[in-house]
């Protein structure tokens, strides 16, 4: 069975199932993308890079939009794998973004990846564009 039809019966399943109602509009991931908000994307003091990550950070998180809080816990080294880059730059770029407040991060533990709360507004209030 090819993809397209595995999820279609996925869906079906879901419908019948009542976790998905009639007339729901269904995403695939390949239809999915990232969002970087307007004021980070015009920042002229940001690098492109950590612009770059904000997105590919939404797009491993729960809630597709940034209006509720967003949170996602990927791997530095699965980061690093999507973007070309060891996973010590990935985290070179994650304490950037952090220190100008578009993200918080929680460690879980050794061994354990962070938790990454996107934010709509850098969290310090200064928005440079």
């Amino acid at each position: 069975m090819n993809d397209t039809k595995e999820a279609l019966e996925r869906v079906k399943k879901k419908v019948a199932e009542g976790k998905i109602q009639r007339g729901s509009v269904v995403l695939y991931d390949w239809e999915l993308f990232g969002q970087v908000p307007q004021a980070l994307l015009r920042d002229p003091t940001i690098h492109p890079t950590a612009k770059a990550l904000f997105g590919l950070l939404h797009t491993y998180s729960q809630h597709k939009s940034l209006s509720k809080q967003v949170t996602t816990f990927v791997s530095q080294e699965t980061l690093g794998k999507c973007m070309g880059l060891h996973y010590t730059r990935i985290n070179k770029w994650l304490n950037y973004l952090k220190k100008r407040g578009w993200l918080s991060i929680k460690r879980r533990g050794l061994g354990k990846s962070n938790i990454y709360t996107l934010h709509s507004r850098p969290s310090t209030g200064k928005i440079n564009c």
